[in-house]
């Protein structure tokens, strides 16, 4: 007999994806919360450096790879790896699942089809009914083939879940939302100005991300083992834009700074809200070439990331100031 996978079946099995412990989309929250607190434990320990660290120097914790900021790192990128194969096996049970309720389906009809072809046979007596059974033999060729589910689900896998190079890696961190996050707030503590751009290879470990951003080779160790695939050329890594972090409407470093929800442009808080007043809520985004209508202060929300960016790179910016003030006195 031909072993059938109804909808009530199908939306039974689908529906344990997300019972707690046990499916997919509860794996991935508790990977979720698992990034959130590498996050906040990387932050303070980045917090603990020295308030004039150097990340041109070769002592900064983030070229050391037994460091702790460096394991944690580490941590953040195994999560992502994880999460990824999590989301191909997701993806696998949902498509292999439809596709034997599909067949299921498509041989019910044919069944039903056949049933009825035979009762209106003149020829067809009860006694063929006693014979055949309640269903239609496989043998019969002309059959819709419904695959056996645990053997689809296992060929499908094999051929969707890739070998772990280092190009298969890459592809998988780069999707995760949460490793970014975690790369770019420590890139953003150690050096604020720098905004990560599309193309930037940001998922690869934190010293080498730093190093390169600092231009000097040689900084970071080997690799933590993941991220560039053979293909991705030195040369077109990384694509960068420095962010001066001010205001567009003061021309001064952000004050309070809240970030558009629509545009994502920043603007010091006060500097925003007297904006608003004096275009009355009927202007566009102040930035140029931004066609965003921004009318009230609903419009835009506080950003606590870019308030410590802030904070970093005014402290950068006076210790760089100093520097310059004590060689020009040596000079003299």
């Amino acid at each position: 007999m031909t072993a059938i996978f109804t909808k009530e079946a199908a939306n039974a099995l689908k529906s344990h994806k997300a019972k707690e412990n046990l499916g997919c989309e509860s794996l991935t929250q508790q990977i979720h919360t698992l990034q959130t607190e590498l996050l906040r434990l990387s932050r303070e320990t980045v917090d603990a450096f020295d308030n004039d660290l150097d990340v041109e120097s070769s002592d900064l914790p983030i070229y050391d790879r037994q460091s702790t900021i460096s394991q944690l790192d580490r941590a953040a990128t195994e999560l992502a790896l994880t999460q990824g194969r999590v989301d191909v096996h997701s993806d696998i049970f949902d498509k292999v699942v439809n596709q034997v309720t599909e067949a299921s389906e498509k041989w019910v009809a044919w069944e039903k089809t056949n049933k009825e072809k035979e009762n209106q046979s003149p020829d067809h007596t009860p006694d063929d009914d006693e014979q055949e059974g309640d269903g239609v033999k496989d043998a019969n060729e002309n059959a819709p083939k419904v695959p056996d589910i645990t053997k689809l689900y296992a060929t499908t896998l094999a051929k969707s879940l890739p070998e772990p190079t280092k190009k298969s890696r890459a592809l998988m961190l780069k999707k995760s939302r949460d490793l970014r996050k975690h790369k770019e707030t420590l890139l953003w503590m150690l050096m604020p100005e720098i905004d990560l751009g599309d193309s930037d290879k940001w998922w690869i470990s934190l010293g080498s991300l730093v190093s390169k951003h600092v231009g000097r080779e040689g900084l970071a160790p080997e690799p933590n083992g993941y991220g560039l695939s053979e293909d991705d050329s030195d040369d077109e890594l990384f694509v960068s834009r420095k962010s001066n972090l001010k205001c567009p409407i003061t021309r001064d470093y952000l004050e309070n700074p809240v970030r558009a929800i629509v545009c994502k442009h920043l603007f010091s808080g006060e500097a925003f809200k007297q904006w608003l007043q004096q275009t009355q809520g009927r202007n566009q985004c102040p930035v140029a070439g931004c066609n965003n209508h921004l009318r009230r202060m609903a419009d835009v929300e506080a950003d606590e990331d870019v308030v410590r960016r802030v904070k970093r790179l005014k402290r950068n910016v006076e210790k760089k100031h100093k520097e310059r003030e004590t060689l020009g006195t040596q000079r003299i």
